[in-house]
């Protein structure tokens, strides 16, 4: 994303809502397209004027959007969260060819965001082996109960900005390799 696009964007959020602007000083606009850009930067200029658009057209409060507001309609558009079922039916149809480790890393590598979130290769490979009454109910009961948390968990890190999602990967990976400890 380019500062001409995080510009062409907040001077139609200014057109459409004037009231939000009227005492703004040129310092604050500045500041407010340097957060914008920090928090847009990892978008493209489609989805964010896409955005913008949408807001305007349905927002009735009368109220600018947010940059969360915005993050959550660019997210809902361009990556809709999966179902229940459809998480179900995609580690289901997985697992008849995860007989050993290579296969399951393959089918594994094919699943959904959501589903991967809340499996890995080696978990397909032992419940492929498993009965399939208790794949049909126990397995899918907790994969099915999973689904709107780990969607909820995936949309909140997808709208973070890069250098707030790197901080936490440098986090976890400096944890990692002291303890084995994620805390």
């Amino acid at each position: 994303m380019k500062t001409s696009d995080i510009l062409k964007a907040l001077t139609l959020i200014k057109v459409a809502y004037p009231q939000a602007f009227n005492k703004m000083s040129p310092q604050e606009m500045d500041a407010m397209a340097n957060l914008w850009m920090i928090h847009f930067r990892d978008k493209t200029a489609e989805e964010l004027l896409y955005a913008v658009n949408f807001y305007i057209a349905n927002n009735t409060s009368g109220f600018a959007p947010t940059i969360g507001e915005l993050n959550d309609i660019i997210y809902r558009h361009y990556y809709p969260e999966i179902s229940e079922f459809e998480a179900w039916s995609a580690f289901k149809k997985a697992l008849p060819q995860c007989s050993d480790l290579p296969a399951a890393r393959k089918e594994w590598a094919q699943l959904p965001e959501t589903v991967k979130a809340m499996t890995n290769p080696g978990d397909l490979c032992r419940i492929a082996k498993m009965n399939t009454d208790q794949v049909d109910t126990t397995v899918a009961a907790m994969l099915r109960k999973s689904v709107t948390v780990v969607n909820e968990r995936i949309k909140e890190q997808a709208q973070l900005p890069s250098s707030i999602k790197n901080l936490l990967s440098y986090k976890i990976v400096k944890d990692d390799s002291n303890d084995g400890n994620l805390d």
